[in-house]
């Protein structure tokens, strides 16, 4: 497990899930084996992703920002790192057939479970001033601001919001200011079918920082997937095998989750 300390920071202009919504994956067999024998998540670079509009803001506003602060937003995109959920609770065949490759599983959670994955371990206290400091801060009338150099790996978890970039309100976009995070809570709205959900590893964390020093494109966030996951759904294949497969994954990293086959029907 990451002896690094994790939180989960809300983020101005984007939206929020009740923690109790579900939240499913849909992944390959393959990824699946990755998944269980590192008991870690895969998020990966925003800015390796195929869809080249991820982590980017609206054309009619980037041409409206100085130079400094398109450096700025082409910097972020290489700092962030994405894990992709999904928000619908019935399946489809098109889901199974283009995140599964139509052999996998679909594995399920909630936000609360996630939000409670990546905030462990938890951020230590912040170690107060000393007392000569604080006296001399009310002696002086400064503000002592919270200092707190504990080397951590942040999230934001929410909803993705779908946007026309041709109809958009420049003046709204421009009103929330830059962000080094509600870019990518932002996607084109042909994709609005996908009802995505994303957890995001934030810029200036440790892991992101260490995995681009290495020249990697993608960070495997340790979780306690017994704690995550509440349902496994096998792909709706007629292959017995897929299913005796993955009871035998669990059993061999002593994980005990429930495993179902795809509402669907065996295709």
């Amino acid at each position: 497990m990451s002896t690094i300390p994790r939180t989960v920071y809300p983020t101005q202009h984007v939206e929020a899930a009740d923690l109790s919504q579900l939240i499913v994956k849909y992944m390959s067999w393959q990824k699946f084996q990755d998944l269980v024998t590192r008991s870690a998540l895969y998020f990966r670079r925003i800015d390796h992703f195929i869809d080249s509009f991820e982590g980017r803001i609206p054309l009619a506003v980037w041409s409206l920002n100085n130079q400094a602060i398109q450096d700025w937003y082409n910097r972020c995109k290489e700092e962030i790192f994405v894990s992709c959920w999904n928000m619908d609770e019935a399946e489809t065949l098109a889901m199974w057939q283009d995140y599964a490759g139509g052999y996998g599983v679909r594995i399920s959670s909630t936000v609360s479970a996630l939000t409670t994955e990546l905030s462990f371990p938890p951020l230590p206290p912040t170690e107060p001033y000393e007392q000569k400091y604080v006296e001399w801060a009310e002696k002086t009338v400064a503000t002592l601001i919270e200092v707190d150099d504990q080397p951590q790996d942040g999230f934001t978890l929410g909803k993705i919001k779908y946007i026309d970039w041709a109809k958009i309100d420049v003046h709204e976009v421009l009103g929330e200011g830059p962000s080094n995070t509600v870019p990518a809570f932002r996607k084109l709205d042909g994709y609005v079918k996908e009802h995505e959900f994303r957890a995001i590893l934030r810029p200036g964390s440790v892991s992101g920082d260490d995995a681009r020093g290495r020249g990697e494109v993608h960070v495997f966030v340790p979780v306690r997937l017994q704690n995550l996951i509440q349902e496994i759904r096998f792909a709706p294949v007629n292959d017995p095998d897929l299913q005796r497969n993955i009871n035998k994954l669990l059993a061999d990293n002593c994980l005990s989750i429930p495993v179902n086959p795809a509402a669907l029907g065996t295709t």
